[in-house]
């Protein structure tokens, strides 16, 4: 059970901070500046009773402003809030100026935190959740003092499918970029995991090769430890020796001149040794 209420906490309270694509608010903005225009040409055709050319086409104009600043800088801090602010008043003021449509912008109120959602967080998102609950609350409140019990929906089927429409359009709309919006994060991070698995690969290559460099590199310090034992006995005992030979019988041939001949001869073959043994270290050496 415990287990059960912190992942429910997590599940709350968690922000996962999805990459924010740059062009994330762009898009938000043109599908806001389509979707009115869209409500205009409906306007300019039908009275959709809810609006007026009035109100919609100074709408229009700051949503385009907004849009064309987005395209102008690279980026802007409170671009999207601002966006979320005048979509906010836009509601409001059609609401106020006719508290008759509040049927109808009720349902558009759930968009203000969904736009939160896709361009600044699960955060934001959740203030804007909060903002709009209590907006409702207060329209409604406000729409039973003003109006009354006397409110009663009046449309024709041309207004109200044309409304339908366009709200299915919007609702499309959030989907797909919220969509779209996860479908970059999920891009970003597959390819982060395929950079990470390529580095894995390079770097266990690399370890593997580093195994195979130490022990060629160990083989040849035995194989250089292994000559320079050899030079070293040869210097203490082959070398040594000879010379030992030769010294002797030199000290000899100065004592004893009968065996003059036999040290000479002993002094060449010690000489010989004494040779052999030199070249042999030296080819050693040159091994090493």
């Amino acid at each position: 059970m415990p287990s059960s209420s912190k992942k429910l906490k997590k599940l709350i309270i968690k922000d996962y901070q999805i990459p924010q694509s740059r062009l994330i608010g762009h898009q938000v903005l043109v599908a806001t500046n389509l979707m009115m225009m869209i409500v205009i040409l409906i306007e300019l055709f039908f009275d959709l009773s809810a609006t007026s050319l009035s109100l919609l086409i100074p709408s229009f104009l700051v949503n385009l402003i907004l849009l064309i600043i987005s395209f102008a800088k690279r980026s802007i801090k409170y671009l999207e809030i601002a966006h979320i602010m005048v979509l906010y008043l836009i509601v409001e003021i059609h609401f106020f100026v006719n508290p008759g449509v509040f049927h109808i912008l009720v349902y558009w109120m759930p968009f203000l935190p969904m736009h939160a959602l896709i361009t600044k967080g699960m955060n934001n998102s959740k203030w804007w959740l909060l903002i709009t609950t209590i907006t409702i609350l207060l329209n409604g409140y406000y729409g039973q003092e003003v109006i009354g019990n006397d409110y009663v929906i009046i449309s024709n089927y041309i207004k109200f499918t044309s409304a339908g429409l366009l709200f299915l359009l919007c609702i499309y709309a959030g989907f797909y970029l919220l969509y779209y919006l996860l479908g970059d994060a999920y891009a970003k991070t597959k390819d982060k995991n395929d950079e990470i698995e390529r580095l894995n690969s390079e770097l266990q290559n690399l370890n593997e090769s580093l195994e195979e460099r130490v022990h060629e590199r160990t083989h040849d310090l035995n194989e250089k430890n292994n000559r320079l034992e050899r030079i070293a006995f040869m210097n203490s005992h082959e070398v040594r020796s000879s010379i030992s030979k030769i010294i002797s019988a030199s000290d000899a041939m100065t004592m004893d001149e009968e065996k003059k001949e036999q040290l000479i001869t002993v002094i060449v073959d010690s000489s010989k040794d004494l040779d052999e043994a030199i070249r042999a270290m030296n080819k050693e050496i040159e091994q090493n």
